[in-house]
């Protein structure tokens, strides 16, 4: 270290001394990651006259810079501030040391500094001078600007941003730029500025990092740890220290109670903070993103929004959200370190201040966040009270993790009993979802409830429950249309719900052959323009009435409700809905019929993307959109798929045999698809039932009058005629009579015009 000696008659007091190790660059550790995306940044700004490099404390800031420069061509200065600069002469001496070592003239200012007696305004001239007088170019860093408290060494770094010659450069470091000229030097074209967002560590950097400590994780953990610690530097090494203190275990809650990560928060910022900020960081530690009113609110406070943006102009850890409204985040690990402790404190109060925030955001319309509050603060009667409230409006949205995540918070049976709305709703999802156990437990739940109790629609609980047992058909196709028909009779008037439980009674019909009454209740079911949350019943109820005009043979009407089935579909964004599954299948049927081969054999493939999510959940829609869709497969010439489609619906089968008609078109689309011998002749490969069949479909028949005289149902005269067209290898009623006219197999009747 030098010393610099005020010639006052030997009076030691005016002696102060500059420590050679606040000049010497930081050396360079070995295990140093390498910043690729910071070192291009940097680069970048070389020609920028200011650099400053802003981020909280642990973010790497000064090893990166050390590194950078010292690979530079130009000469290098390097200052690091620390908190005893309070004295503006030695603040002077020490930037006239740094200039001198970049090749500056110096010997007039340290003449001032050096005398009993400093003119400050002189000192700051020479200074100055000092920085123009250089005669290469040369980089200056001083390091912890954030530490500089008097104003006047402030007003001598702001003098020194005016006079960087041309192709040097003066680098600020700091924890925040609060107080300095950015603007201005932004507007004129002097400053970059780096901050946390180009010094947070990416994946592979975070991944070199830890593996320097000794840390080896897979990529995943690698990036969820990243996530969690927001790029930090510090918190990842900290991070890695705990994981060897605890044999590899890493999780959120470990890290925030961890006394590593404690100590250095404490150490770096909280005990050099006032009582009252950092008491207030504790407190806002129990919410997620802050605004003023909430902390007002929830805090009993009305200072909250100068807390707030002193904390922030103050690089605290927290950092303000961009939008239009002052919204606020804390850093997450940081975060999470609060709020343990803040827990260790008194629990009571963060259970306090989370349901003061749910009364606020749920006063403000924002239920979600309420939802979050509630849960966060074990209030899960309060949470599956939102959570009925909001299940429906977020599912139009597709919003499925969030309702997974808020589900999961209240699958408790108890707790749904008493919340039927939630039960029943939650319940009809996961069916959605083809998760069949689950949507049958909470629907046992919703069972139990008051069936008086009044729903959100103004239904009482029972009509809610009845529409349910439909939509689950537990027990079988007859129970579905007593079930759907009481939902119809009672659901209240206005209800979002009537449409749908419409739909299933025409479904329960189908299920039962009766396709007039099914096409009564499809009609219904069927809005030409649905509503928000109405395209799954629309599209599914236009998707049958086209099934049942093929059935009529009315080519042209199947085609024109199938196409705008597929079209309600995609207005609705449900092309990943597992109910689209059925609209596909008909969609490809009535290409097929169109000889639209190629667009047959597309929307095949979009229902075979999407029908393994129809489970056993609901059975009378995982079943008929398999028989349809396996018949379509055999059109389209494509056995071995049909038989894994029969092999599934046997499957649901199993758990829910009474579904009416579909168990006779499973068993004979079965027996179609049985291995026959090799060398059988045409007639030979047509079952006696299909032999019956094919004089008829010659004549002028419908296939409901070809099944009354047959004496059997309208989908078994189906199902026996898709098996004829396929075996015959034609897509129509037509091209079967003549394609059988002309082989033999018909004789002496004339063809079908």
């Amino acid at each position: 270290m030098s010393e610099i000696r005020r010639p006052t008659g030997g009076d030691t007091a005016s002696r102060f001394t500059l420590f050679e190790s606040k000049l010497r660059v930081p050396s360079r550790r070995g295990n140093f990651v390498r910043r690729a995306v910071l070192f291009d940044r940097l680069r970048a700004a070389r020609r920028a006259s200011v650099l400053i490099v802003e981020a909280p404390t642990g973010y790497g800031k000064t090893t990166a810079l050390a590194w950078w420069f010292q690979s530079g061509r130009r000469k290098l200065g390097w200052y690091s501030i620390d908190e005893r600069e309070r004295d503006p002469v030695v603040f002077l001496a020490y930037l006239g040391a740094v200039l001198s070592r970049v090749g500056a003239d110096v010997r007039r200012l340290s003449r001032l500094v050096g005398g009993p007696k400093t003119p400050i305004p002189g000192a700051l001239a020479e200074l100055v001078q000092a920085l123009e007088s250089l005669g290469e170019p040369a980089v200056i860093v001083l390091d912890n600007v954030h530490l500089l408290a008097n104003p006047v060494c402030i007003d001598v770094v702001e003098a020194l941003l005016e006079h960087v010659p041309e192709g040097s450069q003066l680098v600020l470091v700091t924890e925040s730029a609060q107080g300095l000229p950015t603007e201005r030097l932004t507007s004129e074209g002097r400053l970059v500025t780096l901050g946390v967002a180009e010094l947070k560590m990416s994946d592979s950097e975070a991944d070199a990092l830890l593996r320097s400590a000794a840390v080896a994780l897979s990529p995943e953990r690698v990036h969820s740890l990243n996530v969690l610690c927001d790029g930090w530097a510090a918190g990842l090494y900290l991070a890695a220290l705990v994981a060897r203190r605890s044999g590899g275990r890493l999780d959120e809650v470990l890290l925030g109670s961890d006394r590593l990560l404690s100590d250095y928060f404490h150490a770096q910022l909280l005990d050099k903070l006032p009582e009252g900020q950092r008491d207030f960081l504790f407190e806002i530690s129990a919410l997620g993103r802050i605004c003023a009113r909430l902390c007002d609110a929830t805090l009993g406070r009305t200072d909250s929004a100068a807390m707030l943006r002193s904390l922030a102009e103050a690089n605290r850890f927290i950092t303000v959200l961009p939008g239009r409204h002052r919204w606020f985040e804390l850093h997450p690990l940081f975060r999470d370190v609060l709020s343990a402790e803040l827990v260790r404190r008194d629990p009571d109060r963060k259970r306090a201040i989370l349901a003061r925030a749910a009364d606020w955001y749920e006063a403000e319309g924002d239920v979600e966040s309420a939802m979050g509050c509630a849960i966060a603060a074990g209030d899960l009667d309060r949470a599956a009270t939102l959570c009925g409230a909001a299940l429906l409006k977020l599912d139009w949205a597709g919003r499925s993790t969030t309702i997974e995540h808020w589900c999961s918070a209240i699958d408790d049976p108890v707790l749904l009993a008493r919340h039927p709305q939630v039960a029943m709703l939650g319940s009809a999802m996961y069916a959605l979802s083809g998760q069949p156990d689950v949507a049958e437990r909470w629907a046992r739940a919703a069972f139990r409830s008051d069936p008086a109790e009044t729903m959100s629609d103004g239904s009482r609980a029972s009509a809610w429950v009845a529409k349910l047992r439909a939509l689950l058909c537990l027990e079988g196709g007859s129970a579905m249309r007593e079930d759907a028909l009481l939902a119809v009779e009672t659901l209240a008037e206005g209800s979002p719900f009537i449409a749908s439980a419409r739909n299933l009674l025409g479904f329960a019909y189908l299920l039962a052959g009766d396709d007039d009454q099914a096409s009564v209740w499809f009609q219904d079911g069927a809005p030409t323009s649905p509503a928000l949350g109405e395209g799954v019943s629309a599209s599914l109820a236009l998707a049958a009435l086209a099934l049942l005009a093929a059935a009529r043979d009315d080519l042209d009407e199947c085609d024109a409700l199938a196409r705008r089935s597929v079209e309600i579909v995609e207005q609705s964004r449900l092309e990943d809905s597992v109910t689209s599954a059925f609209v596909y299948t008909v969609a490809g049927r009535a290409a097929f019929a169109r000889e639209r081969r190629q667009a047959a054999r597309d929307d095949a493939a979009s229902a075979d993307r999407l029908v393994a999510g129809l489970t056993y959940a609901l059975p009378w829609l995982a079943v008929l959109t398999r028989v349809e869709l396996a018949g379509l497969h055999l059109a389209l010439a494509n056995p071995a798929r049909a038989r894994g489609l029969v092999d599934e619906a046997e499957e649901i089968l199993v758990h829910r045999p009474k579904l009416g008609v579909l168990g006779e078109r499973v068993a004979e689309l079965r027996h179609g698809l049985a291995p026959r011998p090799a060398g059988e002749g045409l007639a030979s490969a047509l079952t006696p039932a299909e032999l019956r069949l094919l004089p008829l479909l010659a004549s002028y028949l419908s296939f409901r009058e070809i099944a009354e005289r047959l004496g059997v149902s309208r989908n078994t005269v189906k199902t026996q005629a898709i098996a004829i067209y396929r075996k015959l290898n034609v897509s129509s009623r037509s091209e079967a009579v003549e394609h059988a006219r002309e082989t033999g197999l018909l004789k002496d009747i004339a063809p079908l015009p």
